[in-house]
């Protein structure tokens, strides 16, 4: 049987999806980014960690939004560069 219009009206919204870059990749990409007399804590390596993973969705619901556009279901480059700008 086919869902109710109204139903569908007043699901709540999916959960909010959580993503975290592996903390190896986050210090990595601190210690070749800042100066070498540089130190960076624990929780200044997390911090990073949640703050990239946030921004990594942050631009990829952008580059959707450019896809879904173009009424494309697939996200590209330029998709991503234009969520960029």
């Amino acid at each position: 049987m086919a869902a109710d219009p109204e139903e569908e009206k007043t699901q709540p919204p999916p959960a909010a999806v959580e993503f975290e870059p592996p903390l190896a990749c986050v210090r990595r990409i601190l210690k070749h980014t800042l100066p070498s007399s540089t130190n960076v804590g624990k929780d200044a390596s997390a911090a990073f960690a949640r703050a990239s993973g946030i921004f990594i969705i942050y631009l990829t619901a952008c580059a959707n939004d450019f896809a879904r556009t173009h009424k494309r279901q697939t996200i590209t480059a330029n998709d991503v560069l234009a969520a960029i700008k």
